[in-house]
């Protein structure tokens, strides 16, 4: 699994596999959020049998499939407050690459950093997360530009 810090408390990722899951907590991660839809290609194991395996390591777990339409504010906020719930664990976001982690990474950030929706996108290229263009449109959606 590809990885990358966002803050201290969050990271984003590409799909991790069951081994990795498992060895989430011994770094002090306490949830999961899989933006994957179900039956998507090349996914080693669907929504519901990744949270099996997260609750196996004691891990808080939230499948919110992301992809296809437009990204809702029930979504975003699902997503947003898991992250707010785990204050003093770290909390793993991941897709099949890391493009929608990163979306909704950006968008937690823009919310409890106050970010102006203008500089979302840009924001979150300065932290190193560049977004593919399907998912740059989805959050631009989702910030209503």
């Amino acid at each position: 699994m590809n990885r990358k810090t966002v803050r201290p408390n969050l990271e984003i990722a590409d799909q991790p596999t069951s081994e990795e899951i498992l060895g989430l907590k011994a770094e002090g991660f306490t949830a999961v959020v899989n933006l994957r839809r179900p039956g998507e290609p090349d996914q080693p194991m669907d929504p519901a049998a990744e949270a099996e395996v997260a609750r196996q390591a004691g891990l808080d777990y939230l499948s919110v499939p992301v992809g296809g339409e437009p990204l809702g504010a029930p979504q975003i906020s699902s997503v947003c407050d898991l992250i707010d719930r785990h204050p003093d664990g770290k909390v793993l976001i991941h897709c099949k690459q890391g493009g929608r982690a990163a979306g909704l990474a950006l968008l937690h950030l823009a919310r409890v950093e106050g970010w102006p929706a203008g500089e979302v996108v840009e924001r979150g290229r300065a932290l190193g997360l560049e977004l593919p263009p399907p998912v740059r449109a989805l959050i631009e959606h989702a910030l209503g530009r």
